[in-house]
């Protein structure tokens, strides 16, 4: 599960306001389009903050192939975010 956050400074004092209530971050870590931090949620799940200035183009992110074989759509996998 993915959450956003307004800038570099926001994520800064994320990381430092989870890891002040004991639990391990990860990050951040920059993968050129933006920078993330990582750590572990309830019921095992791992959990992201990122910035991002940049509106993220949907239909770059979902593939074709994983569509068909699910036999969805992309409008529902937009919608539904996966």
């Amino acid at each position: 599960v993915a959450f956003n956050c307004d800038n570099d400074e926001e994520l800064y004092a994320m990381r430092d306001r989870i890891r002040a209530k004991g639990v391990r971050v990860l990050g951040p870590l920059d993968h050129g389009f933006c920078k993330s931090i990582y750590f572990g949620g309830p019921e095992n799940l791992v959990l992201e903050v990122s910035p991002s200035e940049a509106g993220i183009n949907q239909e770059a992110w979902i593939d074709p192939e994983v569509v068909e074989v699910a036999a969805s759509s992309a409008a529902f996998c937009a919608f539904s975010g996966r």
